[in-house]
């Protein structure tokens, strides 16, 4: 029967769920694949169980077959190992209750139960994104989206053209669509809060998308809120195309209103 054994296989076997690991032919490689294991792990979680390949069982040998898990050596195994690990990183929460990652300039929550390198992340409206790679990639803890800095953002940022004005004439751009989130993420009010208190919502004209116009407040009773002479100065010299509109509907409520055009 001896004459009959061709060589010898040792796999790498699971102690506690019996499986088997990896494959060898080469027994230095195995132990070597074996205690590099085990020492990560700290434990003898693996063990060598020598497997005899007869003329009869030859066939039923295939180091080609990725389904029997043969290595060459135990680098190889190593490595996959490794990259097993690498693949199976979760980021863990260390100091809040939620994770942000900045993916296309704007604030993601990450599913902390994806792994990093596939990541699944949701925006403030429920959008999703799957598969995502956020290696090496910063990730903020917070407990809310407005705890978040949102400085060089599609929510804030002063390279846009369009965004509010406050009535200290400080301007903070957004892009056309970002108004609401500004108010809430930056602000920290309600869009109709800020207009309640003379903040100016600058955006694209509805009907005539291709220019900027300067949307001016009305009081809660319908009463034009007046420019600050600060954003009246901003609107001069800013790029909007209604001033001449803003500019007549401030000199109308002035002849109409002389005792309210008090200056700032």
């Amino acid at each position: 029967m001896a004459n009959n054994i061709l060589f010898s296989v040792y796999n790498i076997k699971n102690t506690q769920s019996g499986n088997v690991m990896a494959c060898f032919t080469d027994l230095y490689e195995a132990e070597k694949a074996k205690n590099w294991v085990n020492k990560k792990t700290q434990s003898d979680i693996l063990l060598i169980e020598k497997r005899e390949i007869t003329v009869d069982t030859y066939y039923d040998f295939d180091p080609k077959n990725p389904n029997q898990k043969y290595y060459s050596t135990a680098d190889e195994f190593i490595n996959m190992i490794k990259n097993e690990i690498e693949n199976r990183k979760f980021y863990k929460l260390k100091t809040h209750s939620n994770a942000f990652v900045k993916v296309q300039n704007y604030w993601w929550k990450l599913d902390v139960n994806t792994p990093i390198n596939r990541a699944t992340v949701y925006n403030y409206f429920g959008g999703k994104q799957s598969d995502i790679n956020l290696t090496n990639k910063p990730i903020v803890e917070a407990n809310d989206w407005s705890d978040l800095d949102w400085k060089g953002t599609d929510v804030y940022d002063d390279s846009f053209k369009t965004g509010w004005l406050s009535p200290e004439g400080e301007f903070y751009g957004c892009s056309n669509e970002e108004h609401l989130q500004q108010s809430h993420f930056v602000h920290k009010k309600y869009e109709n809060e800020l207009e309640q208190q003379g903040w100016i919502k600058i955006r694209k004209d509805l009907l005539k998308p291709s220019q900027i116009a300067a949307l001016l407040s009305y009081s809660m009773s319908g009463e034009l809120i007046r420019p600050t002479y600060k954003q009246i100065e901003y609107l001069k010299n800013s790029e909007i195309n209604n001033y001449e509109e803003i500019e007549y509907q401030i000199r109308y409520k002035m002849a109409k209103f002389p005792n309210s055009m008090q200056k700032e």
